[in-house]
């Protein structure tokens, strides 16, 4: 699969920059071979590793089996930075696009330039504002061993399987003060909620601006009027800009049961593995 979909990324990427392309399109074409480079990474993670998670009472582990544990730790370590930066971004690069949209509509004098530079402004904030909290999971070497000894547990691993062990406690102590509480509080969820703000407002106002010329529009005009803002709430279904309501829907199950199981206090065990297999259906999903 990851493969498949580097390989598929990359003919994108060719297809979109071998050819000419009409003027005033470009902006578009940057957008979506941000959106190639950004899937090609991920299918190259992929391609190279296979992570499960892991939810048993109070500790949240991510577990890396697959070529990657045969290279140095530091890889992997960057590769979990890495897929958080990916994941994270299926929102934080939500409203990118659709400013893209409303500055090409209500603001045509703005240069292509300046257009891509203030729409992806915003996503690159939200992004290095949520940064920090990344590493959350890299455990320290101390605490190394529990994460390591849960999974041998739950995946009934032999001595000799090789792995590689991440993983934080919902809650921060003294010792260990990273805690899965922050990276929701403080990551999560404010460039969660400033994203769909940003994108709803921009759906408002390009609304507005294709009713507000004040004439008598025909039939066709009225239909191509409700086609693309169709396809702009639609973005949230689809590739563009690693938007996705799908991919949140795909992963609203899961991520419920984990919720359901932290209220209750319960060990979800290799159960976590729904969680583990609707975050690789994310990828095809996009």
């Amino acid at each position: 699969e990851g493969v498949i979909g580097l390989a598929l990324n990359a003919a994108v990427l060719v297809l979109l920059w071998n050819r000419t392309i009409r003027t005033g399109w470009s902006t578009y074409r940057i957008g979506m071979s941000i959106t190639a480079l950004l899937a090609a990474t991920l299918s190259l993670l992929s391609g190279i590793s296979c992570m499960v998670h892991i939810f048993r009472f109070e500790y949240y582990a991510f577990i890396f089996y697959g070529p990657i544990v045969y290279l140095p730790r530091i890889f992997c370590d960057m590769s979990l930075f890495v897929l958080f930066t990916l994941c994270l971004g299926i929102w934080q690069f939500t409203p990118a696009s659709s400013f893209l949209q409303y500055l090409a509509l209500c603001k045509p004098h703005i240069s292509e330039f300046k257009r891509v530079i203030i729409s992806y402004s915003l996503s690159i904030i939200l992004m290095l504002t949520a940064m920090p909290f990344y590493t959350t999971f890299h455990a320290p070497v101390s605490q190394r061993p529990v994460f390591e000894q849960i999974a041998r547990s739950v995946h009934d691993l032999a001595p000799e399987n090789a792995f590689y062990a991440y993983g934080a406690t919902l809650f921060g102590s003294k010792q260990y003060p990273k805690a899965c509480i922050d990276l929701a509080i403080f990551s999560v969820a404010p460039s969660y909620s400033i994203a769909y703000v940003v994108f709803i407002w921009c759906c408002v106002r390009i609304y507005r601006a294709l009713t507000s010329f004040g004439v008598q529009l025909s039939a066709k005009t009225l239909a191509m009027q409700r086609s693309f803002l169709t396809m702009l709430l639609l973005q949230l279904m689809t590739a563009n800009m690693l938007q996705g309501l799908v991919p949140l829907l795909l992963m609203g199950g899961p991520v419920g049961g984990f919720i359901t199981a932290l209220i209750t206090g319960i060990a979800m065990d290799k159960w976590t593995l729904f969680i583990s297999f609707s975050l690789f259906g994310v990828s095809i999903v996009q």
